[in-house]
This record gives C-alpha cells, sequence and structure tokens, in this order.
C-alpha cells in the first residue's frame, strides 16, 4: 500500500500521532516488523482504555472445538 514513506518506526509512530490506536504491519518482514514495534511502543493511554472496554464488551471466549472446525471447512471447500 506504501501510503507513507520514510524508516518503518517513523510511519507507524506518525500512525499513532495522527490518531491510529493500533499499527499493523503484516508482510512478514521481520525486521520491518521490528522498526513497526520500536516506532509505536506499548499500548497506552486512551487507546489501551479502549481496548479494555471493547474486550470487557466482547465477553467470554469459549475454547474452539478445532476437529469440528476443521471438518466443517472440509465439508464447505468439499
Amino acid at each position: 500500500m506504501q501510503a507513507l514513506s520514510g524508516p518503518f518506526a517513523e510511519r507507524a509512530a506518525l500512525s499513532l500521532d495522527a490518531g491510529c490506536d493500533v499499527v499493523l504491519h503484516c508482510n512478514g518482514d521481520q525486521a520491518e516488523m521490528e522498526a513497526v514495534m520500536v516506532g509505536t511502543g506499548a499500548l497506552a493511554g486512551k487507546a489501551l482504555y479502549r481496548a479494555h472496554r471493547a474486550m470487557m464488551l466482547r465477553g467470554a471466549v469459549e475454547e474452539a472445538d478445532i476437529a469440528a472446525l476443521e471438518a466443517e471447512l472440509a465439508e464447505i471447500l468439499g
């Protein structure tokens, strides 16, 4: 997508400064992901509050039956 330019740590920091709560980097390049981590630091402030609130609203999570889900996927895919 390359919407921003510059070092990944700087891009990540600028994204948070612009109001994003999280920054995703999903291409699998370990060095780039580590730079994003440096630029973002730990979740804090209002973003941390919103994350905790979302988790509370989500409620309890049931354990998934992996075998049943695999069987369902196999059935869907034929």
